[in-house]
């Protein structure tokens, strides 16, 4: 595999990743890791010892790290909500992974479990509201029934957050089109809005427009926030 091709920025938040966690070479553990994509990031390129859990066969994750030069990691097989995951991390983090749920508040407090104090919640999902809930309604609208849209809102992830932590980011995350790469499965059916949506992503690209946060517009919503240290 090429590591330039699965650099994260390809989903959205790496830059933001970038700016505000500290390269400090501590532990980073991913729900949902399968296959590897953000553990992989945080190894080469934020220099962390990478943990993850997946409901998936450990070995598509273990094949694609291998693949990349990561061989410093752990890996968790199962549900992570009823999985029991032993120490906390430096960095915990989950990318689509909360808006699955109805109960998203229960979901968050048991990644906040896991993170040490002073250590970092890293949250990305989908905003599939506004002109998104359009463009799937009209490209995928099975997806739209997977999702919680009240995982969606900016308020409601604040207030799950709670006072123990202190936010550094809680946004949004580029311009529209993005989900659309040129192997979204989404797209197979519709292969002339595939041609158009990925045209327009790399016109948008090309133009330096696509990095134009609005809750209207984005693709991805992103959550940074840092834990409060003991006695703080």
């Amino acid at each position: 595999m090429d590591w330039q091709r699965i650099r994260l920025p390809d989903v959205c938040s790496g830059d933001l990743i970038r700016k505000h966690v500290p390269r400090n070479g501590g532990t980073f553990f991913e729900v949902g890791c399968s296959p590897g994509r953000i553990m992989t990031f945080f190894s080469k390129e934020m220099g962390y010892r990478v943990h993850g859990i997946d409901h998936s066969s450990r070995k598509i994750t273990e094949a694609f790290l291998s693949a990349n030069g990561v061989s410093d990691y752990h890996l968790w097989s199962g549900d992570f909500l009823t999985a029991s995951i032993g120490g906390k991390f430096d960095v915990v983090g989950s990318f689509g992974f909360i808006e699955h749920f109805r109960d998203y508040e229960h979901v968050i407090a048991l990644h906040k479990k896991l993170v040490k104090d002073g250590g970092f919640l890293v949250l990305t999902l989908p905003n599939l509201r506004y002109f998104n809930y359009f463009l799937f309604k009209l490209v995928s609208p099975e997806i739209l029934n997977m999702h919680n849209p009240e995982a969606m809102d900016l308020k409601n992830l604040k207030l799950a957050l709670g006072d123990e932590y202190r936010v550094h980011y809680l946004g949004y995350c580029k311009t529209c089109f993005l989900q659309f790469q040129e192997d979204a499965v989404e797209l197979d059916r519709r292969p002339a809005l595939k041609v158009i949506f990925v045209m327009l992503r790399n016109i948008m690209r090309r133009l330096r427009i696509d990095n134009l946060p609005n809750r209207f517009f984005s693709p991805y919503i992103v959550v940074i926030a840092q834990k409060n240290s003991a006695g703080h």
